[in-house]
């Protein structure tokens, strides 16, 4: 089988190998192993290969027949714009050929034809005008690809995918595959572009022979439009994975404490000796755990400061000792209620920091483009916020884009340096490791289609908070397995601090969206690819 991918995907080369943005080459990789021959139509970048840019790979089939001839191994060509790579099993790495040992285990070798085209927008009126002498040319090129391919796979929303429609409509005999990897949901508001690509590919007298695959199940829907995922991890890299706790995790240990285990307000008073300054005591802000034997020192430690505190005008001793305290009253009467305030305030202050820096922080992940339509300063907001009303917070971000500047102007602005860090774009292997040790993953997007961040940070028991978008509510099973907020830093900080108060909650949902994240693996992706292909005539 002819397979030919018509995508708006930037293509690089490099060594005799094509390469592309990872999520998508990992994905088409799956693809191509129940194919022949390739040929890819899409616009060739000359910047250099990147951290998450990856190489398609030549999967290995066990031959039917005689063995593979080396005959048929060609050495790459190139020729009219066109380059023919024929790059060896993931194994065995060679150029030209391929080498002795692929023969003699029966593998063949499948060529991949990338057919340069050039890249366009319509964002200004140049750029439009440039377009019009572009176009032309790229429908010619997506016209002979379609016509000597046995398979049509087109990859939308984009502009190159757009043309792709047009030109489908040519060939109604031709089994194709359409992958709209935007948000499919029909209340949504998006470009009139994307709203005519999906009239297009759904229109089942236009795009004859079609299969249409995309994330969600939405209602009234035509005959060709098949729910589909994707998948980032294979059932190998499954490992046991411990639920991560809210226990020792921020500066208010009211705030990460089991509740279950919390000393009541009596208990507290009982323990400084008079209920009503209790009350109003550091010892009751923090609402030590009787379970904790450091916090348990903190404790003791802030009611002996008040013994050491020396008698000014301003700020009297208050006798912890073995004198009786004083009223609430009386109290009041010699420094003045401003005065206590900044008493309890100061010693509050004194109580927090000691804390702070003993206990572990509560880890906070952003992984994504940054781009206005990803929003990565709301997740930076929330985080300061959250700093602010003194739990002990940090944030890792991953990924790069026009939004950089404006959230490391903001990181300097406020001094955030310490607790967030930008690691701009990095390998599979470290963002992994990213989700392995967050709790919450903060992505709250304003367009997506199946956004594999949220499924990965699941796949390793890091809660999501995330925009109701697309198919994300059915990700998380309706609040199930994280939170649907909206894009308002006070309801995303409260949505947070919730589960602060009910740890129990935040690893129930953990583990929930583990369990479900991991029934969405490579191999049952690569499978369910195998029966679409195979459901042509």
């Amino acid at each position: 089988m002819k397979f030919t991918i018509i995508t708006h995907a930037e293509h690089k080369l490099k060594q005799d190998y094509i390469y592309a943005y990872e999520p998508y080459v990992k994905e088409m990789n799956l693809w191509l192993k129940f194919v022949d021959e390739v040929e890819i139509v899409a616009p060739v970048s000359t910047k250099e290969i990147s951290k998450i840019d990856t190489r398609y790979k030549c999967h290995s089939e066990r031959s039917e027949g005689s063995v593979t001839k080396k005959a048929e191994m060609l050495n790459q060509v190139k020729h009219d714009g066109m380059v023919v790579a024929l790059p060896c099993n993931d194994e065995i790495k060679c150029h030209s050929e391929c080498n002795e040992e692929s023969v003699n285990r029966n593998i063949r070798c499948k060529s991949i034809n990338l057919n340069k085209i050039p890249s366009f927008n319509i964002t200004s009126t140049k750029n439009s005008l440039n377009a019009l002498f572009k176009i032309p040319s790229i429908l010619w090129e997506i016209y002979k690809a379609m016509q000597g391919a046995d398979h049509i796979h087109l990859r939308c929303p984009g502009n190159i995918g757009l043309l792709g429609c047009l030109v489908q409509v040519l060939f109604p005999s031709k089994p194709k595959t359409v992958k709209y990897a935007g948000n499919w949901d029909p209340k949504s508001k998006q470009p009139l572009s994307y709203k005519f690509q999906k009239w297009i590919v759904s229109n089942t007298f236009l795009s004859k022979n079609c299969k249409v695959l995309v994330y969600g199940n939405w209602p009234n829907q035509s005959k060709n439009i098949i729910p589909f995922f994707t998948a980032s991890y294979s059932e190998k890299e499954i490992e046991e994975v411990e639920i991560k706790t809210l226990r020792h995790c921020g500066s208010n240990c009211h705030s990460v404490l089991d509740t279950e285990s919390l000393e009541s307000e009596q208990q507290i008073s009982n323990r400084v000796g008079n209920d009503e300054f209790g009350r109003h005591s550091v010892l009751n802000t923090v609402s030590l755990g009787s379970d904790d034997e450091m916090l348990k020192q903190v404790q003791h430690d802030e009611s002996e400061r008040y013994t050491q505190l020396d008698k000014t005008a301003r700020h009297p001793r208050l006798d912890l000792g073995s004198h009786e305290l004083e009223q609430k009253k009386q109290i009041s009467n010699r420094v003045g209620n401003d005065e206590k305030k900044n008493l309890d305030k100061s010693v509050t202050e004194r109580s927090r920091s000691e804390i702070y820096g003993t206990l572990n922080p509560i880890k906070f992940l952003f992984v994504g483009g940054f781009t206005k339509g990803k929003q990565p300063l709301l997740s930076v907001k929330v985080v300061h916020e959250l700093f602010k009303k003194s739990y002990k917070v940090t944030l890792e971000m991953y990924g790069d884009g026009l939004e950089k500047n404006y959230v490391e102007n903001y990181i300097k602005e406020h001094n955030l340096e310490k607790i967030i860090k930008l690691h701009g774009n990095q390998p599979k292997g470290i963002v992994k490791e990213a989700y392995q040790q967050a709790h919450f993953l903060v992505f709250i997007s304003k367009s997506e289609g199946w956004p594999k961040v949220v499924a990965e940070a699941m796949f390793w028991g890091c809660v999501p908070i995330s925009s109701n978008v697309s198919c994300v509510s059915s990700m998380l099973g309706d609040g199930e397995r994280g939170s649907i907020v909206n894009p308002a830093i006070e309801e995303i900080v409260e949505e947070i601090t919730s589960y602060f108060k009910s740890p129990t909650v935040y690893q129930q949902k953990a583990k929930k969206a583990m369990d479900w994240s991991r029934t969405y693996t490579l191999e049952k992706f690569e499978r369910e690819i195998g029966k679409l292909l195979k459901s042509f005539p």
